[in-house]
């Protein structure tokens, strides 16, 4: 792993177990805010070692969750925070589906995991003025994603709404996605430090992640101009959304995309998992 200041006042611990993950923290004035908790308590320890180094171990700990996806917060209740805030549907989708991520990705703990559950929510947006940190609700990777903005060192946290090379989908309508890439755009910063990328200093990857969106939901892709990784995950993003998809939503030539994928998959290697994704290709690719 790596920890590295950026800013005046953040820190970004990359973390590369179980997989490459970001956790920002921003040393404040009254409060230190820890912006997701990755998988456990094993994490946490680093974080906690290091405010104790920077003598900051004394101020209240704030935390953010980014979104309710089990590796942004199963790391939540092993600080001593004084509030976990979240938009309010992750703490929707926790109740309804944070017990079943435990047993399906138990692979992926580190330490413990002490569930804790955001007890501050809001809808659209909660600033911190005397911190100079504002919480917003950003929909894009999730329904319920939100962004962090450090308005005095100007860092901008995004969580997993965007992602080298393409970002995961989990929702067909797109245009909640690009609007909020849009407007990452249209908002003051020096850095951006994604879910689980490089902390990135330039627009270039939003603009590279909303061209994909856009095309996408345009259903002008051609599987054959991707390349090999790339298609992949598109292909995994087209099975994620499938079930999703309203009877309105598939036409002839998104019917014929997803027939497209479908074959693009059964000329690879059939593993379990390519078998996995084969199947929910089908709901849309095998209607007539």
């Amino acid at each position: 792993m790596d920890i590295h200041s950026v800013g005046k006042r953040g820190t970004v611990f990359e973390f590369d177990d179980p997989y490459r993950t970001n956790v920002y923290v921003i040393n404040g004035d009254k409060h230190v805010f820890v912006c997701d908790t990755f998988c456990g308590s094993d994490s946490m320890e680093i974080i906690k070692e290091h405010l104790k180094k920077i003598e900051a171990d004394r101020k209240p700990i704030v935390i953010f969750n980014s979104h309710s996806h089990y590796d942004h917060v199963w790391g939540n209740g092993s600080l001593d925070a004084i509030m976990v805030i979240a938009h309010i549907e992750c703490r929707r989708l926790l109740e309804s589906e944070g017990r079943d991520a435990l047993d399906k990705y138990d692979e992926h703990r580190r330490g413990e995991v002490v569930s804790r559950m955001p007890d501050v929510v809001f809808e659209k947006r909660v600033t911190f003025a005397e911190e100079g940190v504002e919480l917003f609700h950003t929909p894009g990777h999730t329904v319920d994603s939100a962004s962090c903005m450090d308005t005095h060192d100007k860092i901008l946290f995004v969580g997993d709404n965007i992602e080298t090379p393409i970002p995961y989908l989990n929702e067909p309508d797109l245009a909640p996605y690009i609007s909020t890439l849009e407007s990452y755009l249209d908002l003051e910063w020096k850095y951006v430090v994604p879910g689980h990328d490089l902390v990135q200093t330039d627009d270039a990857l939003i603009r590279e992640n909303i061209e994909y969106l856009r095309g996408v939901e345009s259903w002008c892709l051609d599987l054959s101009d991707l390349e090999t990784g790339i298609a992949g995950r598109h292909i995994m993003n087209l099975a994620a959304i499938a079930e999703k998809l309203e009877n309105g939503l598939v036409t002839e030539i998104v019917t014929e995309h997803y027939r497209q994928a479908a074959a693009f998959l059964e000329s690879r290697e059939r593993t379990p998992t390519a078998n996995q994704i084969l199947a929910k290709l089908a709901v849309i690719a095998d209607r007539s």
